[in-house]
C-alpha cells in the first residue's frame, strides 16, 4: 500500500461515519413501535382475527329466526291449472303470488349454543395469536437492533485501531529521521495498517448487512442514511441486575400462564371440546318452528255469482293464508356419518391437547436455555472486562517502550493485535449478553 493509497484510505475511514450517520438515529423503542404499526406479518394476523370474528358473528346469528320474502307472477295460455283456484281452465290466466316464510330451531340439545361458544373461543385464540405475532415482531426487532449495534461498535473499534497504527507510523517516521528506528519497523507497521484496513472493510460489510436486515424488518425503503442510537450501553448494569434477581423457574411459571401462544392454545382446546359436545348433539332430536304467510291473485278468480274479485281484495283478504308448524327431527340412520363426526371431533381435541402440552414443554425448555445462555454471556463479559483492562495496560506500556526503542516492532504489533482482538471480543460479548437478557425480559414481560 503506497503513501497516496494510505492517505486516501485513512481519509475515507475517518469521514465515512460523518457521511453514513448524519441522519436522525432511531432508538430501540422507536424501532419496535414503528414495526408494530407497519409489520406485514401483523397485518396478516389481524386479517385472520377479523375472519374469526366474522365466523363468530355468523354462529351467533343462528339464534335469530330466518326470514325470507318471495313473489312471482306470470301468464298462462291454453289448457292449464289456475294457480289460485287449482282447477283446469282453457282461458288465459294472469296470476301473481306473494309469500313470507320464517324458520327457527327451538332446541337441539345445546348444539347451536356449543357451536357459538366454540366459535367465540376460536376468536379469542386468534386475538392471542395476534399478540403472539406482536411479541415475535418485538423479539426480531430487538435481535436485529442489537446485531446492528454490535456491528456499529465493531466498526468504530476497527477505526480506532487504524488510528493507533497510523499514529505509530508517524512516530516511527520521526524515529527513523533521528536514527532511532529502522526502515523494517516502518514496513511492518504499514503491513499492519493494511491488515487493520481489511478488518475495517469486513466490519463495514457486516454493519451494512445488519442495517439492511433491520430496515427489512421495519418495512422501510433500503438506504444508507438509516442509523440507530445506542440506548442500551447505558442500561447494561440494569439489565444484568435483572438477570441476577430472577430465576428460570419464576420466568417459566409466569410464561406458562401468560404467554400469548399458551393462551391461544388453551382457547383452541376449549373450542374443540365444545365441538365434541356439538357433534354429540347432532344425534339427538331437533325441534324447530316454521311460520309462513302467503297470498295470490288470478284474473279468473270470481265469486259464486260470477262477479270478479279485485287485485287487493284477493291479495289482502280472500286468498290470504297463514301457517304455523312445529316439527321434530329424529336421526335414525345416517350411514355412520354422525358417529364418525363425533370420533373425529374427539381426535381433533386429543391432538390439540397434545400440541398444547408440547408447546408448554418447548417454551419451558426455551426459557431455561435462554437463561443459561444469558448467565454464561454475563459471566464471560465480566471476565473479558477484567482481561481488557490488563490488555490495555500492557499495550500502553509496550507502546511507551516501543517509542523509546526498548522493544522490537514485532512485540509491539503483537500487543496491538491483542488489544484489537480483546476490544472486538468485549464488544461482541457485551451485546450478546444484553441480547440474551432482553429476550428474557420480553418473555417475562419486564421490558
Amino acid at each position: 500500500m503506497n503513501k497516496r493509497t494510505n492517505i486516501f484510505f485513512i481519509y475515507f475511514i475517518f469521514f465515512f461515519p460523518i457521511i453514513g450517520y448524519s441522519q436522525n438515529s432511531w432508538t430501540l423503542e422507536e424501532c419496535i413501535n414503528y414495526a408494530l404499526k407497519n409489520s406485514l406479518e401483523l397485518d396478516q394476523s389481524l386479517l385472520q382475527e377479523n375472519t374469526e370474528k366474522l365466523q363468530y358473528d355468523l354462529q351467533k346469528a343462528k339464534k335469530i329466526p330466518s326470514l325470507s320474502l318471495f313473489s312471482n307472477g306470470g301468464i298462462q295460455l291454453g289448457r292449464s291449472i289456475d294457480p289460485t283456484t287449482n282447477t283446469f281452465t282453457n282461458r288465459e290466466v294472469l296470476y301473481q303470488t306473494y309469500g313470507m316464510q320464517s324458520n327457527l330451531t327451538l332446541y337441539n340439545w345445546s348444539g347451536i349454543k356449543n357451536l357459538i361458544k366454540a366459535s367465540e373461543y376460536r376468536y379469542e385464540a386468534s386475538t392471542y395469536k395476534t399478540k403472539e405475532t406482536e411479541l415475535n415482531t418485538e423479539l426480531n426487532i430487538i435481535t436485529s437492533y442489537i446485531s446492528m449495534l454490535n456491528s456499529k461498535r465493531q466498526l468504530q473499534i476497527s477505526k480506532e485501531i487504524i488510528s493507533l497504527t497510523s499514529n505509530q507510523i508517524k512516530i516511527v517516521d520521526s524515529l527513523i529521521f533521528y536514527g532511532k528506528a529502522t526502515k523494517v519497523s516502518q514496513i511492518n507497521l504499514k503491513a499492519q495498517l493494511s491488515k487493520d484496513s481489511i478488518t475495517f472493510l469486513q466490519n463495514m460489510q457486516s454493519f451494512n448487512q445488519s442495517r439492511t436486515e433491520l430496515m427489512h424488518l421495519l418495512n422501510l425503503p433500503l438506504n444508507n442514511s438509516f442509523d440507530i442510537k445506542d440506548s442500551i450501553i447505558n442500561e447494561g448494569n440494569t439489565s444484568f441486575l435483572y438477570l441476577l434477581s430472577t430465576s428460570p423457574e419464576s420466568i417459566a411459571k409466569k410464561v406458562s400462564t401468560s404467554h400469548p401462544s399458551q393462551l391461544a392454545s388453551l382457547m383452541e382446546t376449549k373450542s374443540l371440546a365444545l365441538k365434541v359436545q356439538a357433534a354429540k348433539s347432532a344425534k339427538m332430536p331437533t325441534i324447530s318452528m316454521n311460520t309462513s304467510i302467503g297470498s295470490n291473485y288470478s284474473n279468473n278468480f270470481t265469486q259464486l255469482n260470477g262477479k270478479s274479485i279485485g287485485y287487493f281484495d284477493q291479495i289482502l283478504n280472500t286468498n290470504l293464508s297463514r301457517n304455523f308448524m312445529l316439527s321434530i327431527t329424529i336421526p335414525v340412520f345416517s350411514q355412520k356419518n354422525l358417529s364418525t363426526n363425533i370420533e373425529l371431533a374427539k381426535i381433533n381435541l386429543k391432538n390439540q391437547q397434545i400440541e398444547q402440552l408440547i408447546k408448554t414443554k418447548n417454551l419451558e425448555k426455551l426459557i431455561y436455555i435462554a437463561f443459561d445462555d444469558a448467565k454464561k454471556s454475563y459471566d464471560e463479559y465480566k471476565q473479558n472486562c477484567t482481561s481488557l483492562v490488563y490488555t490495555e495496560e500492557a499495550f500502553r506500556l509496550n507502546k511507551m517502550l516501543f517509542e523509546n526503542g526498548k522493544i522490537a516492532v514485532g512485540e509491539f504489533l503483537n500487543s496491538l493485535n491483542e488489544l484489537s482482538v480483546s476490544k472486538l471480543n468485549n464488544s461482541y460479548i457485551f451485546y450478546n449478553a444484553q441480547l440474551k437478557v432482553m429476550l428474557l425480559k420480553v418473555y417475562d414481560n419486564e421490558t
